[in-house]
């Protein structure tokens, strides 16, 4: 869907001035797909599709909201006119949905995804280090510590 790849390459774009994957150890561009596939929080509604129990999609037309699939089933063959109160609840063919607070700017994780970036640089790190050959101590280190500044718990 379009919407989705735009949204993809704008947070790819994000993600790599954030994970810097052309400096040592290197990222290729299907583990940074990857890892962004695993940071999705949301779709966008489609015509004639499954939604399973618990999916979370926002309007094609975006009118500040996201939803929460409550009855899984397939849409309806036109997009429903999306109510706008906290908690509504609204049937589309077979699936129902219930309103799940503000609909994301990117529905992909960026910060999520920059953390996963770093810790995957780690390891890559790690593992040259563990080969022999050369001391890739610091830039694990470094690494770890870039991971640690995209964790949402991270308070220090």
């Amino acid at each position: 869907m379009a919407i989705v790849d735009d949204q993809k390459e704008a947070a790819l774009a994000e993600l790599t001035r954030l994970a810097q994957p052309g400096t040592q150890p290197k990222l290729s561009d299907p583990e940074l797909d990857s890892i962004l596939d695993s940071v999705q929080r949301a779709s966008f509604w489609a015509a004639s599709t499954a939604f399973a129990y618990g999916a979370v999609a926002q309007p094609i037309t975006r009118n500040g909201h996201r939803f929460r699939v409550i009855q899984g089933g397939t849409t309806a063959t036109t997009e429903p006119t999306w109510p706008t109160r906290n908690g509504a609840v609204i049937d589309d063919g077979t699936v129902k949905w219930k309103e799940a607070g503000p609909d994301y700017e990117n529905v992909f994780d960026v910060r999520a995804a920059a953390q996963k970036a770093w810790l995957m640089k780690e390891a890559k790190a790690s593992e040259l280090f563990d080969r022999g050959g050369q001391s890739f101590s610091q830039i694990t280190e470094n690494c770890r510590k870039m991971a640690r500044s995209f964790d949402p718990f991270n308070f220090a």
